[in-house]
């Protein structure tokens, strides 16, 4: 009787659990699902802490927290009410754009008439539609970039010919004042903030084969000032004292970000001038804001995760070992190698920032 509720509607489900830039990615390919069959309602299972953003795209009809994990006891009574919601929408197709253990699952109980995923080793049997992770080209495979690579499930579901790209967070007016209002309570001139010279610089800290060294982050942050810019050190969950640090190192110009839930984020984003970043879901989300960044890549690779629009620059060497998506590197991430003049000079390039 509870599935009779649901039957009126065509949902389809998609799942995208983690990480926060990942699940960015994917919005595009959700927002042209809803374009081509504007009538179908599109049901999102992606990380509860990130409901608080994504309920911003009217394209997403419902968010869904993840999965329950079976790993506790009662966890299993806990999977199969989660799982009875899934079911209880009688959806017409699930697309898996995670390709996890648990997604693919989740895939293979929903229900769903039509069940898209990638060739990813076992997982693969979860689907019925099964897709490539890469394009094959005169019999060897070419790497698609990660929002390709939804709209490659997508088309599977119905979407026609359009280019992928990154989605677009808009911002009302009186949230661009606040996010203005917060950097200049954190000590960031407000002529700055007006002028657009201000650069984010986010060192992060998601693993050892990401990072750039800190005093280089340090040294950039100088040269930035001496230039006439104003930098704002970015920073996340156990990161605040690193972004001090650097901050410090640069000395009077700097100012470390204000603390802010994942609301107030995009509102400070969005009052940078530009960020130089590393690959993370912070500059995911200045490309969804449209400002400008420049991503330095290291063990991962920017041909499946660099989404970004004209202004949007990367460094990488890409050397024969590239990418080797390892979370340490055995010889001292030689990819990360990149100096202070080279930053510079892409930011040069880009010519977004008013100096």
């Amino acid at each position: 009787m509870k599935r009779e509720r649901m039957d009126r509607d065509d949902w389809i489900v998609a799942i995208r659990v983690r990480q926060f830039g990942d699940v960015l990615t994917t919005l595009e390919a959700l927002r042209a699902l809803k374009c081509f069959a504007p009538d179908r309602k599109v049901a999102f299972v992606a990380d509860e802490r990130f409901h608080v953003l994504l309920r911003r795209f009217d394209f997403i009809d419902l968010l869904l927290a993840a999965p329950p994990k079976l790993e506790r006891p009662g966890s299993l009574a806990d999977y199969l009410r989660y799982l009875r919601v899934i079911r209880d929408l009688n959806p017409s197709a699930i697309l898996d754009f995670h390709g996890s253990s648990r997604t693919a699952l989740l895939s293979r109980l929903s229900g769903a008439a039509v069940r898209i995923g990638f060739n990813v080793r076992i997982r693969s049997n979860a689907y019925n539609v099964v897709v490539r992770r890469a394009e094959i080209n005169n019999g060897k495979p070419v790497k698609r970039d990660s929002g390709e690579s939804a709209f490659a499930l997508a088309r599977r579901a119905g979407v026609g010919e359009v280019a992928p790209g990154p989605a677009t967070l808009k911002l009302a007016q009186d949230e661009r004042r606040r996010g203005a209002e917060l950097l200049a309570g954190a000590g960031v001139r407000p002529r700055h903030l007006s002028s657009g010279v201000v650069v984010g610089i986010n060192p992060g800290r998601s693993y050892p084969s990401k990072e750039w060294p800190a005093e280089r982050f340090a040294e950039l942050g100088r040269k930035l000032v001496e230039r006439g810019n104003s930098v704002v050190v970015m920073w996340g969950p156990g990161e605040e004292e690193d972004a001090r640090a650097i901050a410090g190192a640069i000395g009077e110009g700097a100012t470390v970000a204000p603390p802010t839930s994942l609301t107030e984020l995009p509102a400070v984003v969005a009052a940078l001038g530009a960020l130089i970043t590393i690959d993370s879901g912070l500059k995911h989300l200045a490309v969804c804001l449209g400002v400008p960044t420049l991503t330095l890549f290291g063990s991962t690779d920017p041909r499946e995760w660099h989404i970004g629009r004209a202004h949007d620059a990367y460094l990488w060497r890409g050397y024969s070992c590239s990418p080797c998506r390892r979370r340490a590197c055995p010889i001292g991430t030689p990819c990360m190698d990149f100096a202070v003049t080279e930053v510079l000079g892409a930011m040069d390039d880009m010519k977004v920032v008013a100096l």
